[in-house]
């Protein structure tokens, strides 16, 4: 049994456990993905705690709702070796993060406060949304970032976009940029660029 009740009531949905028991060991390596909330229907915190996620040791895909980014939860977050995909929703932290992982592979910022203190080297997958003015250099820009999306924002330090040697595809719909100059650095480097301007946020 998990200590917290959210934690325990969402691995055992997961698992398909109905009836009251424990899951075993074998069941809990079962879980590959889980979603957290630490928000209840009325949007109060509730103090979830996410410690005991260690024991789903081949937890893959992460997804935390309404959490701050304190240094106890980025100590549980580190400590998941085998996360690939990590995806933060209305999740805020008052100091730079680091998060070094080394098969981390995707990273989503849904509506959050998150500035990081150093790169993410295995990231290949990077998506910020509706997170109000995004500065690119406080970023967690790795070596392998392929694809680079931040959608319905106010992107300043623009210029550090073209500085990614290894971006692919940019995603900017419905943002705004403070050099759209670097735009034409970006195609002149066969970068895919989406920048729809309908979608921009009205000011």
């Amino acid at each position: 049994m998990f200590s917290d009740k959210e934690l325990d009531t969402k691995v055992k949905f997961k698992l398909g456990i109905f009836d009251g028991r424990e899951p075993t060991e074998e069941e809990l390596e079962n879980v590959r993905d889980i979603f957290l909330t630490n928000l209840n229907a009325r949007g109060e915190k509730m103090n979830t705690d996410i410690s005991e996620l260690v024991r789903l040791k081949k937890l893959r895909n992460l997804d935390l709702k309404g959490f701050d980014l304190t240094p106890e939860v980025l100590e549980v977050i580190r400590n998941m070796k085998g996360l690939t995909g990590l995806k933060f929703y209305e999740c805020n932290s008052e100091e730079p993060i680091s998060i070094d992982l080394e098969q981390l592979k995707s990273l989503i910022l849904d509506a959050c406060k998150v500035e990081f203190g150093s790169g993410i080297d295995s990231l290949e997958t990077l998506l910020v949304v509706n997170s109000g003015t995004v500065d690119v250099s406080r970023l967690p820009l790795g070596k392998k970032l392929k694809d680079l999306g931040i959608k319905n924002s106010e992107i300043v330090n623009s210029g550090k976009l073209s500085e990614i040697e290894s971006l692919k595809s940019l995603n900017i719909d419905g943002s705004a940029l403070d050099n759209e100059e670097v735009l034409k650095a970006l195609l002149a480097n066969k970068v895919a660029v989406s920048h729809e301007y309908e979608y921009h946020p009205i000011k």
